[in-house]
C-alpha cells in the first residue's frame, strides 16, 4: 500500500509541477503586458502554451502581446480569438485598438461599440468610449472640400483616305484642340449624428 501511494505520487509530482509552471508563466506574461514589454510576455505565454497546448486564455494573452507591439499576424490571432469567445470584450476591444492603430476607424467604432453592448469592466467601458470619441473627431474633420480636375484632347482628323477622295459631310482635314476643367465643390454646414 506505501509503495502504491508513493508511486501515484510520484507519476502526479510532475502534472503539479507543470501546472504550478503554467500559471507562472501567465502570471508573468500578464506582468510583463502590463509594464509595457510585449516581448517578454509572448515568450511567457509562449511557454505557457508549451505546458497546455492549444489553451484559450494563452493563445488570446499571446493575440493581445502580439496587438501591443504593433505585429501584423495580431489581427488573424484576435480573430481567431473572436471565433472562440465572440462575445469576449476584451477580444473585441483589442480588435479595435488594433484595427484604430492601422488608421481603420469605421471597422474600430464597430468594435468599439461591441464592448459597450457587452458589459465591460469599467475601465474598458471608460477607455472605449474615449477612442470612440476620438473616432468621431476624426471623422468630422473635413467639412468643406474643393477639386479641380483639367485635361487636354487633340484630335488630328486625319482621314484614311487618299488625297483625291471626297471625305464625308462634317469632316474636314483640320486638327483641333479642347481644354476640359472639371471644380467640385463640397461641404457640409452642421454635422450630427
Amino acid at each position: 500500500l506505501l509503495i502504491t501511494l508513493i508511486a501515484l505520487l510520484l507519476t502526479a509530482l510532475p502534472a503539479l509541477a507543470t501546472e504550478a509552471d503554467f500559471e507562472k508563466n501567465m502570471a508573468r506574461g500578464v506582468t510583463a503586458l502590463d509594464g509595457g514589454d510585449p516581448a517578454l510576455a509572448r515568450q511567457e505565454f509562449n511557454a505557457a502554451l508549451k505546458e497546455r497546448p492549444g489553451d484559450p486564455d494563452a493563445k488570446l494573452y499571446i493575440a493581445i502581446a502580439l496587438n501591443r507591439s504593433g505585429d501584423p499576424s495580431a489581427e488573424t490571432e484576435l480573430k481567431a480569438a473572436l471565433r472562440r469567445t465572440p462575445g469576449h470584450p476584451r477580444v473585441n476591444f483589442e480588435l479595435g485598438t488594433h484595427y484604430y492603430n492601422t488608421k481603420m476607424y469605421e471597422e474600430s467604432s464597430d468594435y468599439f461599440e461591441n464592448v459597450l453592448t457587452l458589459d465591460p469592466d469599467p475601465e474598458m467601458k471608460t477607455a472605449a468610449e474615449r477612442y470612440l470619441a476620438n473616432i468621431h473627431s476624426i471623422g468630422s474633420g473635413k467639412r468643406w472640400s474643393a477639386t479641380l480636375t483639367g485635361g487636354m484632347q487633340h484630335d488630328s482628323n486625319v482621314p484614311m483616305a487618299s488625297n483625291g477622295a471626297q471625305l464625308p459631310v462634317g469632316i474636314t482635314r483640320k486638327s483641333d484642340w479642347r481644354g476640359i476643367f472639371n471644380l467640385v465643390l463640397a461641404g457640409t454646414p452642421v454635422r450630427n449624428e
